[in-house]
């Protein structure tokens, strides 16, 4: 049995479709109970934002938390990238100068991007589930234009010789993270995370392209708001929020 802090339950698995479906099945079959974690070795099929596949083969982490009762919505996203980044640097030192946060959900690293995050609320049952991919010891396909987290820090570390990603310690530094920063998180709001994640943004300051529902847009960065959505200075000088959109373009 995997004891991770923050979870009255931990359930791994072989293989599994979806850690995010199972999660969803356990939740409206109330089968779940309390802040839970679902663990798979490998995905078949693998959710990613808007219902795209997520490439999760053995090797990689993918979990699901079921978090009960939760009072955050829309900033979570961000504080949650924002923990891994800070979970990953603590353990592995030499990734400081190569990790980085695309908004919204994105885990980069050395420029090429190593996880996502799939958020989701369920407030019938009060269940917040966060949905995480990374491409830890698993081989990246050259076509997906992704990193691991492994290769990458055999490329970059000066001081140590990883063999492998050890999954147990990750999980344990991301979810200590979490737990020790969310009251603040509940009772401030992003605030105090702002200049950290702007450390780590790699979009700040750059002009970028939005896709949404409606139209793309285009603008240069200037910060995020208190609720986590991206401000953009637009082309027409006005400067707009977006709390959804994908980024497809930035220099």
């Amino acid at each position: 049995m995997i004891d991770i802090p923050f979870f009255d339950s931990v359930k791994k698995y072989d293989e599994l479709g979806s850690t995010f479906v199972e999660a969803k099945r356990l939740i409206s079959s109330k089968q779940a109970e309390g802040n839970f974690l679902l663990i798979a070795d490998k995905q078949t099929e693998g959710v990613g934002r808007k219902g795209n596949s997520w490439f999760s083969p053995n090797g990689g982490l993918w979990i699901t938390a079921g978090i009960y009762n939760l009072p955050i919505k829309s900033s979570i996203t961000i504080f949650t990238a924002l923990m891994i980044v800070r979970a990953i640097i603590k353990l592995y030192p030499d990734t400081e100068d190569y990790i980085g946060i695309k908004w919204p959900n994105d885990i980069f690293i050395d420029g090429k991007k190593m996880g996502g995050i799939l958020t989701s609320n369920f407030p019938m049952f009060k269940y917040l589930l966060l949905g995480i991919g990374l491409n830890t010891n698993n081989p990246i396909p050259d076509e997906l234009k992704a990193a691991s987290l492994l290769a990458t820090i055999k490329d970059v570390s000066l001081s140590h010789n990883y063999e492998k990603i050890d999954h147990e310690s990750l999980l344990r530094s991301i979810f200590e993270t979490f737990g020790d920063n969310l009251p603040t998180l509940i009772e401030q709001g992003l605030e105090d995370f702002l200049e950290d994640y702007y450390h780590y943004s790699i979009l700040e300051n750059k002009e970028i392209t939005i896709h949404t529902e409606f139209e793309d847009y285009q603008g240069i960065v200037s910060g995020l708001n208190k609720e986590g959505a991206l401000m953009v200075k637009l082309d027409n000088e006005m400067t707009q929020p977006f709390l959804s959109g994908s980024v497809i373009k930035w220099s």
